[in-house]
């Protein structure tokens, strides 16, 4: 169940007021950093779908813009600041897309990007009652709306202990990497050094041990358990919860979900 203290998270009443107070721009976590620039980077070209869900206030599609990705559709289920950006941005994003949508049920094709990203919105779902439940309802969209080799990127501070089981099912049609990073809300320059590559500390990636029914005992504790494969980089710790007591209360993640 999740805490009381932290279900307004996940009202779109409570966006809604707080939006019509004239909130500041706010980015969550940190802003358009190296990190996600080169995972944008690997496909080549600029002219790739992205769609950013739950985009609130943020300054990313901004800092997509400048980066040369113009093809970016924002959607948020709260009309009040799907309207406050459409005017912010009328002239200087003219491409952009602004539209009113739950990330629970999209109303897209499927297949329809090459990216989706959120920061913080499956943080706010998480805060809500059924909370279980309606992240499944999430993932399965951000899947199905993926195109075969896209990529999902989910931003948060939430530790790989408590978000992995979210993310890593088999039945989402994906592999799960993530990359822990600095909470920090000033883009990166061009040309910094890569947090990917060389500051990073780990990189997993989570694989769905698949059984061959050798028995109806094995075949039910692979349904119920993922294995988790480490692939070691630099000096990185082979247990996460070797991890977890090392992380700093500015530390946050980038959760990569590939589509197979």
């Amino acid at each position: 169940m999740a805490e009381e203290s932290y279900v307004h998270y996940s009202q779109q009443s409570y966006w809604d007021n707080r939006y019509s107070q004239g909130t500041n721009q706010t980015d969550w976590y940190f802003a358009y950093n190296q990190a996600i620039k080169e995972l944008l980077d690997t496909f080549d070209t600029k002219d790739i779908k992205i769609l950013h869900v739950g985009c609130g206030n943020s300054l990313f599609s901004e800092y997509l813009a400048k980066a040369g990705y113009l093809n970016v559709t924002n959607i948020d289920y709260s009309p009040v600041v799907i309207e406050q950006m459409k005017k912010k941005y009328s002239d200087s994003l003219p491409n952009a897309k602004w539209l009113v949508m739950d990330g629970l049920s999209l109303k897209f094709p499927d297949a329809s990007f090459h990216v989706v990203c959120e920061k913080g919105t499956l943080d706010a779902v998480l805060c809500g009652e059924d909370f279980e439940v309606n992240a499944r309802k999430f993932n399965r969209e951000m899947s199905r709306v993926l195109k075969h080799g896209g990529q999902f990127i989910s931003m948060t501070f939430e530790r790989p202990h408590r978000r992995l089981p979210f993310l890593d099912d088999y039945s989402y049609g994906w592999k799960v990497l993530y990359m822990k990073v600095k909470g920090e809300l000033a883009p990166v320059d061009e040309g910094e050094e890569s947090s990917i590559y060389q500051n990073e500390k780990s990189l997993v990636e989570t694989e769905r041990v698949k059984e061959n029914d050798k028995n109806e005992e094995k075949a039910q504790e692979t349904k119920d358990v993922s294995d988790m494969k480490i692939v070691e980089k630099q000096e990185i710790s082979d247990k996460l919860k070797d991890e977890e007591e090392e992380d700093n209360d500015d530390d946050c993640y980038i959760y990569v979900m590939l589509k197979q």
